[in-house]
C-alpha cells in the first residue's frame, strides 16, 4: 500500500539515513577531537604541576641544562604569583576539552544534539582562546620576560651561535601566542559556519528527524 497524507506519523516511513557523512563533517570533527584531546590533557598537567615544570633532558649539556632550569625557575615564579588564575586556566582547558569531545561523540553517535553541541563549542571555543591569550599576557609571559637571558642562550644554540637579544626573544613569544589564538578562534569560526550554516541546517537538520523517527519504525 502506498504511503498517503492521510496516515499519521507514526505509521510513514521514517526518511533514508544518509549515505555515510560529508568529508567536511568528518574532517571537522577530527579536529575537534584532536583539539579537545591535547585540551584535556594539558588542563590536566596543569593542574598536577600548577607550577609549569618541564623535564630536561639528561643528555643536555651542564649550560643547556642550567639555562633550563633558570627557565623552569623563572615560569614557577610566575605560576606561583597567580595561584587563582592558574587553576582558572586550567579548568577552562578541562571545560573546552569536554565540550569538544561531546560535540564530536554526538556527531558520530546521530545524536540529534550534534549540531547544537558543536555550534555552542564554536561559541565557547572563541570565549575560551581569548581568555587564554589574557592567561598568557597577565601570568605566562611574566615567567618568559623573567627567563628570557637563558631563552636567549637556548636560542643561539638552535641558530648557530647568532644570540638575539632579550626583546626579540619575548616578541617571539608573543607573537605565537596571538598566533595560535588567532588560529583557534579562526577554527571556532569555521566550526559555526559550517554547522550553523546551510550546511548544518540540511544534513543535521534531516539525520536529526531520522533519529526521533526511528524508534518508531518497527519491523
Amino acid at each position: 500500500m502506498s504511503e498517503g497524507p492521510e496516515l499519521p506519523a507514526w505509521a510513514k516511513k521514517p526518511p533514508a539515513r544518509p549515505e555515510g557523512r560529508p568529508v567536511w563533517v568528518v574532517v571537522l570533527a577530527l579536529g575537534m577531537l584532536v583539539l579537545g584531546g591535547i585540551l584535556l590533557m594539558t588542563g590536566l598537567n596543569q593542574l598536577a604541576d600548577p607550577e609549569h615544570k618541564r623535564a630536561i633532558d639528561p643528555e643536555a649539556t651542564v649550560q643547556e641544562s642550567q639555562d633550563r632550569r633558570t627557565m623552569n625557575d623563572a615560569m614557577a615564579r610566575a605560576f606561583r604569583d597567580h595561584p587563582a588564575e592558574v587553576r582558572a586556566n586550567a579548568v577552562s582547558k578541562l571545560a573546552m576539552g569536554l565540550v569538544l569531545l561531546f560535540a564530536v561523540a554526538a556527531v558520530f553517535g546521530s545524536d540529534p544534539r550534534a549540531r547544537r553541541a558543536t555550534i555552542l563549542a564554536g561559541w565557547i571555543g572563541v570565549a575560551y582562546q581569548l581568555s587564554d591569550l589574557l592567561f598568557y599576557f597577565v601570568v605566562y609571559r611574566k615567567g618568559v620576560i623573567a627567563g628570557a637571558p637563558a631563552l636567549m642562550n637556548l636560542a643561539a644554540r638552535q641558530n648557530t651561535g647568532k644570540l638575539p637579544t632579550a626583546a626579540a626573544v619575548v616578541t617571539a613569544f608573543d607573537v605565537t601566542m596571538v598566533g595560535m589564538a588567532l588560529l583557534g578562534v579562526l577554527f571556532s569560526v569555521v566550526l559555526l559556519t559550517f554547522f550553523g550554516g546551510r550546511r548544518g541546517r540540511t544534513f543535521f537538520g534531516s539525520g536529526a528527524d531520522m533519529v526521533r523517527r526511528q524508534p518508531n519504525h518497527g519491523g
